[in-house]
């Protein structure tokens, strides 16, 4: 290989290790006498040498198509530095239980997204290896953390609702426990929001978070069909996902419930899917791209050595759709 790339075999053990001073240029030959020779690195002998070139994706939904978004931008980020990505979901097993096989296979650094698990706990897997914290507003100095403004994202939605005249406006999202009460949590941090912006707009009496235990489909269809079969159903609904949104829209269709003629519904998340056009979703964009690129560029700078902490909040927008207008008189 080293013949091919016209470079010496010390060079191109540099490139292999993705080590500090290799010139653009000398990478681009390497890299390009690896893919015609087809040639792989031993990840188990790249292991005996202390370092496994693996990072690791942590994320608790398999099915939520927000976060492939973010994947993809990491890696963008990643795969060019000869690393691999590795990914495991907490939604069948515990989040500790995914941190220690994670750590067991001596990963460099994680990328932990919306976790359901202690701050003592979170420490604790920084210290064994680099971490960036996403959706999930808990800070320390022990990892990086990024979030979306969840307050502003909350807002935006009751406000636009409101301004088109809706009053009864419900909430779909955890209305118990820690999930609903700590705000560390995603889920608690837009329930309060929803509940102030309510307040501040003269609304606070019509205020309601309708328990949606767990942002999936399921619980938006069964929170959804709950409240639309009362007698006094809400104009219009304020959903914790867009997972939750496609939930409550199932339960509509199957009452004959015509959106947005006679209920309005806004998501969250802006995923792909809910812009599809017989959907055409009115929902909050995170902008989960510019999140998952902003995590790939802290947890390779961690890992290059830097110890001060590094923050950022996403400022979410609202982009309007064809699932809300005027209430239906």
């Amino acid at each position: 290989m080293a013949k091919l790339a016209q470079a010496s075999t010390a060079a191109v053990s540099r490139v292999l290790r993705d080590a500090y001073g290799v010139s653009d240029d000398m990478a681009a030959r390497v890299k390009a006498a690896m893919k015609e020779l087809d040639y792989r690195p031993h990840a188990s002998a790249r292991g005996m040498r202390g370092k496994t070139y693996t990072i690791g994706i942590v994320h608790p939904d398999l099915r939520n198509t927000f976060f492939p978004d973010i994947f993809s931008a990491v890696a963008e980020v990643i795969l060019p530095t000869s690393r691999q990505i590795m990914m495991a979901t907490s939604e069948w097993t515990s989040t500790e239980d995914v941190f220690a096989a994670m750590h067991d296979r001596r990963i460099e650094g994680m990328i932990v997204v919306a976790p359901h698990i202690s701050e003592n706990k979170l420490v604790e897997a920084a210290r064994q290896a680099p971490l960036v914290l996403t959706h999930r507003h808990s800070y320390s100095t022990a990892y990086d953390t990024i979030v979306s403004d969840d307050d502003a994202g909350a807002e935006l939605v009751v406000r636009h609702l409101a301004e088109l005249g809706h009053k009864h406006i419900v909430h779909l999202g955890p209305a118990n426990g820690r999930l609903a009460t700590q705000l560390s949590f995603v889920t608690a941090k837009r329930a309060r929001a929803y509940r102030n912006a309510m307040e501040s707009l003269g609304l606070g009496k019509f205020a309601e978070v309708a328990d949606c235990p767990h942002y999936t489909f399921e619980d938006g269809y069964r929170a959804a069909h709950e409240v639309l079969t009362r007698s006094r159903r809400p104009t219009a609904i304020f959903a914790g996902t867009d997972n939750v949104a496609f939930g409550v829209i199932q339960a509509a269709y199957d009452l004959g419930i015509e959106l947005p003629r006679q209920l309005s519904l806004v998501g969250y998340d802006n995923t792909g899917t809910g812009g599809l056009g017989p959907l055409s979703l009115t929902s909050v964009d995170q902008n989960p791209h510019e999140i998952g690129t902003l995590a790939a560029k802290m947890l390779l700078s961690r890992m290059d050595g830097r110890e001060s902490v590094e923050r950022a909040s996403i400022t979410p927008q609202l982009v309007v759709r064809r699932t809300t207008a005027e209430p239906f008189e």
